[in-house]
């Protein structure tokens, strides 16, 4: 996981945190069509905060910086693309001001070692009319709980349910005026969800936008000045 110097503490701490509420969480259970409405109901919502064609340009962004990170070699990216069949996921939680993103990069492992497989939280800035990403905390699936053959990765859809168990279902809340009227929404958008984008993490002593947009900034940018020039097709080959 990369993350600012000075919040690696903290995030050690969200990352403890995360497990512990998925190991809590394993005994509440979702079927197959509540995970499924938890993720066409942020789709939508996020559709209705912004144009659906504008949603897939920015999806579309998203790809492109991570291969962008992946052909540059830059940090753990480095690898990727010779051992990990990665996905960004299609459900882009957006908050109202229309500046935020949170989703995630599912990543199941090969390799007859690999009995975890990992959703990485990644994020969406947008600063003077263009959209920055970066990646966040990871949540973390050990394969065991979730299927008996742990030498094979969890599969994309089961890793899906698992990102809408986890996270996404953190996104909208019950409209209190609701009350099942038809000209209210049933949701709206919980925008404590976007919390850990002021987190300490980031910044400690940042108070206005500015100072926020300049910390993200810099986070972006220093993640093109550590190159890994391992050679990892080789080093799969030798494994």
């Amino acid at each position: 996981m990369a993350m600012l110097y000075q919040g690696n503490r903290i995030h050690i701490l969200l990352i403890s945190f995360i497990l512990l509420s998925v190991g809590c969480n394993r005994s509440k259970q979702y079927n197959e069509k509540e995970l499924k409405n938890i993720r066409n109901n942020s789709i939508n919502m996020s559709f209705f905060v912004i144009e659906e064609d504008e949603y897939w340009g920015i999806y579309n962004k998203m790809n492109d910086s991570v291969n962008s990170w992946i052909n540059n070699k830059l940090r753990n990216y480095a690898y990727w693309n010779s051992i990990i069949n990665f996905q960004v996921d299609s459900v882009l939680c957006i908050n109202r001001e229309k500046n935020k993103i949170i989703t995630t990069i599912l990543l199941p492992y090969v390799g007859e070692n690999g009995r975890i497989d990992d959703v990485e939280y990644f994020y969406g800035v947008k600063i003077k009319k263009q959209w920055y990403f970066f990646s966040g905390p990871t949540l973390s699936l050990p394969r065991e709980w979730y299927q008996a053959d742990i030498h094979t990765p969890l599969s994309f859809e089961k890793m899906k349910e698992l990102a809408a168990k986890h996270i996404y279902r953190g996104y909208l809340k019950k409209n209190p005026l609701w009350k099942e009227q038809s000209e209210v929404e049933e949701y709206v958008i919980n925008e404590r969800f976007f919390a850990d984008f002021t987190s300490v993490a980031w910044c400690t002593d940042c108070v206005t936008q500015d100072q926020w947009d300049e910390a993200y900034l810099k986070w972006v940018n220093g993640n093109w000045k550590k190159r890994d020039t391992t050679h990892w097709e080789e080093w799969k080959e030798d494994e």
